[in-house]
């Protein structure tokens, strides 16, 4: 262990450290990103200030000095939650909690444009610029007009060792890990090895993932920090002041017209529909870059998003519901490998 002499609240001090500097890194380098995208086409060249690039560089090492230390830290975290839950062996967690805390990569998702349809994912190095990620989309679409093309960030990768984002804070990074892990543990099962199989079951396994990893992250930050996380979901914004936009009813309404359009075959109709709500979501402070088939059958597979008109959402919510545990909850809903398996065993709970 790396930082095994260390005390607890100085492993603590630690990883709110090495937190909070890597928003602060990203909030400068996406100074420096401003400046060169709006540099184009102009001369002079705006010069990046040598004071920025100090600091970055000074928060970089300071972080780099941490970073083991840090991701031991949580990693043993995650471990002493999942025994408590009941997840482990006799040899203890298999697998074993490994992640790495750094950029995330991008993924370029590739549907074809009569449908919403998750038909390629391909990983990209982080650290793009909004700029070269448009031209990207570009080469492919104009060299592939058939297909209509995103790229999204990650928060993380279920690789081994997984891949979490280090710039969006504790609570973030905790949910991810945990996330991620659930996939590495649903890998040996069937959920896992069926993930894709079709549409469904890779919007169940990421549901599942979802769901599992922000209860079991939500309990490794409060075991680190103390501090409770509220879990209760907040009510529509619409309940609260109907002139205030909604945008979970916003998305969802805009990815039924597009599914209608595109079922009539209107393609371009269904485009130029998703382009005018994308302006729209911006207008109301959503800054969304790009919104088409891609973006939806992307973010669809989380069925908990506001994208997905999908069921498995409230489907897998039940499931828990009527779980008795976490532990119980994922051997239960692993052992499926189809969609109609996991719908048959609901209904025979209901029947009870």
């Amino acid at each position: 262990p790396i930082n095994s002499s260390a005390t607890q609240d100085e492993k603590l001090t630690q990883v709110e450290e090495f937190f909070n500097l890597g928003i602060n890194v990203h909030r400068l380098e996406q100074q420096t990103i401003f400046l060169n995208q709006t540099s184009e086409g102009q001369n002079p060249q705006p010069e990046v200030d040598p004071t920025l690039l100090e600091d970055i560089g000074n928060i970089k090492e300071r972080r780099e000095f941490l970073q083991a230390s840090v991701e031991e830290t949580i990693e043993r975290e995650i471990e002493n939650t999942l025994k408590e839950e009941g997840l482990s062996f006799l040899i203890g967690v298999f697998p074993p909690v490994d992640t790495v805390f750094t950029k995330s990569p991008h993924v370029l998702i590739l549907s074809p444009r009569d449908r919403i349809e998750r038909q390629q994912d391909i990983l990209l190095n982080p650290g793009l610029s909004e700029l070269e990620k448009e031209a990207i989309e570009n080469q492919i679409f104009f060299q592939k007009p058939d297909l209509s093309v995103y790229i999204a960030d990650t928060g993380g990768i279920a690789v081994y060792p997984s891949v979490v984002s280090d710039i969006y804070g504790l609570e973030n990074a905790t949910d991810i890990s945990s996330h991620e892990w659930i996939h590495h543990w649903l890998l040996f099962r069937p959920l896992g090895q069926s993930f894709w199989n079709n549409t469904d079951m890779a919007s169940l396994n990421e549901t599942v993932a979802t769901l599992a990893g922000k209860e079991l992250g939500d309990k490794v930050f409060t075991s680190l920090t103390g501090k409770e996380v509220n879990q209760a979901m907040p009510p529509p914004s619409k309940l609260l002041d109907p002139d205030v936009f909604d945008f979970r009813a916003e998305m969802q309404q805009t990815r039924m017209q597009a599914e209608a359009l595109l079922s009539a075959g209107n393609i371009e109709k269904a485009e130029e529909y998703m382009e005018e709500r994308r302006l729209l979501f911006v207008a109301n402070q959503y800054l969304i870059r790009k919104l088409n088939q891609a973006y939806f059958a992307f973010h669809g597979t989380y069925a908990a998003s506001a994208a997905s008109i999908s069921p498995i959402g409230y489907q897998v919510q039940e499931l828990r519901d009527r779980s008795e545990s976490l532990e119980n909850f994922l051997n239960t809903v692993s052992r499926f490998s189809t969609y109609e398996e996991f719908l048959d065993h609901l209904e025979q709970l209901r029947e009870l």
